[in-house]
């Protein structure tokens, strides 16, 4: 028996990129989506009642900064997950976005598959970044990465990218235990404890860019 598709609500304003989107989301057999209109009510009516798994948003074109944006469609939505779908210099408004617990940030010049990673990524409760916001120009770090062992900062930067325990403990050659023994050290060096905490902590100090050299 095949799974129900997920639904994934569309807010852009570029008819055809919204086109382009519904079609590659249409190929997968795995989606089914619709583009906000404002047929259907206000923008937060519409969320609700289409019931989204996923909404697909640039937060440069509305009103709403990321925090209001996340904490609206929530309040409508359980458990839906927001991904930004952003232009590449829009790093800063990328970090609000993930401040704001969005599940993922994508540029608008990356590939459809990318998208549809980071929408799997967010629906199992991950964070994904997109490499055009990691290789832009970091904010100073500030030495937090100094008080972690070099395996407890690769456990949290995979972590950042959305990886589960069982990933990363097949990727590193540990045990699960050992990596949750690296993670949650790690946590208490750095005093954070949320998923976008350590995804802020990872983009700060530039670790996404190195976890594979340990």
């Amino acid at each position: 028996m095949n799974s129900p598709l997920k639904r994934v609500f569309l807010i852009e304003e570029n008819f055809l990129l919204a086109q382009s989107l519904s079609e590659g989301f249409a190929r997968t057999d795995q989606f089914r989506s619709r583009t906000h209109d404002g047929h259907g009510g206000t923008l937060f009516d519409e969320i609700e009642l289409y019931n989204p798994h996923v909404v697909i948003v640039d937060p440069a074109n509305l009103a709403w900064r990321p925090a209001q944006l996340s904490s609206h469609v929530t309040e409508r939505v359980f458990n839906c997950q927001l991904i930004a779908y952003l232009s590449p210099t829009q790093e800063h408004l990328a970090h609000e976005c993930l401040q704001a617990r969005f599940g993922g940030v994508v540029s608008q010049k990356g590939t459809l598959e990318q998208l549809l990673t980071a929408i799997h990524t967010a629906l199992e409760d991950g964070v994904y970044v997109d490499e055009a916001f990691i290789a832009a120009p970091k904010q100073p770090g500030i030495g937090l990465e100094k008080q972690l062992s070099d395996r407890e900062q690769v456990v949290l930067a995979h972590i950042a990218h959305g990886l589960s325990h069982k990933e990363i403990a097949q990727a590193m050659g540990l045990s699960i235990k050992t990596v949750e023994t690296y993670k949650y050290r790690g946590l208490d060096k750095l005093g954070v404890s949320s998923r976008s905490a350590i995804v802020e902590c990872a983009l700060r100090n530039n670790w996404l860019g190195n976890i594979s050299l340990i």
